[in-house]
């Protein structure tokens, strides 16, 4: 499929490499040569061409002589043109005599993208354009920009991160029994979003699951085993609270129950939950 005027090879659904028109593509991709990469459908170049294409645009000069000045830079001309409805912003970046490397340098700008293309649901700016100075390393200063982009747009595959709590209430703690796959018995809980906190998220996740809220709230472990879920690789911290009130099913929950460390044992849990209440109790009765 043609991309752009370019050869483009398609890595996941939002995902895709441009690469230039050659008749050994698996040449080009090993040495890792790419100039462009577009992610969530938002292109981000570089070139040495002065800029071309349709659209409003808008042109930054970067450069700062710290690290929090490039960022701001960086950051500061983005939101200037997505508040003014700009399609595509054009960095002319750097002169050469900034105190980090090259390749520091692409990839503060890498992560300042990145931060725009993640953080905002919509997105004003289609398009990236960045024109680096004839005194630059440009191999370096490539690898940092469309190298970083490229690892934590493709290549990086993190763990999914989720809380859990386990809330103490007149009786025992509670459980819920799942409604989605994996099916069977589960401490309260869910995925963290971004831009969220652990504590925000297991508040969050107890108030719809269970319609509690939470006091003496304690982190109280993290488990990470690769194959402790069934789904993916999921990793979860673990947390204490209790609660005055009564629990209600919510959200995805079936139905809701308080047990006792007697009631684990026979009962049929999903992912590791039969594991992480008995480290609990465990450590409770030995306390």
């Amino acid at each position: 499929m043609r991309v752009g005027g370019l050869d483009g090879r398609r890595l996941s659904k939002n995902v895709w490499i441009n690469l230039p028109k050659v008749k050994n593509r698996k040449e080009v991709l090993q040495k890792d040569k790419m100039k462009s990469i577009t992610i969530k459908g938002i292109k981000i170049e570089l070139t040495s061409e002065k800029a071309k294409g349709t659209g409003r645009a808008f042109t930054f000069r970067l450069g700062g002589n710290t690290e929090t000045k490039l960022r701001k830079a960086v950051a500061t001309a983005v939101k200037t043109a997505a508040r003014a409805g700009g399609k595509r912003v054009i960095f002319s970046v750097l002169s050469g005599k900034e105190p980090f490397s090259f390749n520091q340098a692409g990839k503060i700008i890498a992560q300042e993208i990145y931060r725009y293309i993640f953080e905002h649901r919509e997105h004003p700016v289609k398009q990236f354009s960045v024109i680096a100075a004839e005194n630059i390393e440009k191999e370096e200063f490539r690898k940092g920009l469309i190298g970083y982009l490229n690892y934590f747009g493709n290549e990086q595959k993190s763990p999914f991160l989720t809380t859990d709590c386990i809330i103490r209430v007149k009786g025992g703690v509670v459980v819920i029994e799942r409604s989605n796959p994996p099916l069977g018995f589960a401490l309260p809980g869910g995925f963290v979003d971004y831009g969220e906190s652990l504590e925000d998220a297991v508040r969050r996740e107890m108030k719809e699951e269970t319609g509690l809220s939470l006091k003496d709230l304690k982190q109280y472990h993290t488990y990470s085993a690769p194959k402790r879920d069934p789904r993916f690789h999921v990793v979860t911290t673990v947390f204490t609270a209790f609660s005055a009130g009564m629990p209600v099913a919510g959200d995805d929950a079936k139905s809701v129950r308080i047990i006792t460390e007697n009631d684990v044992r026979r009962m049929k849990f999903a992912s590791d939950h039969k594991k992480v209440l008995l480290d609990y109790f465990r450590r409770k009765n030995h306390a």
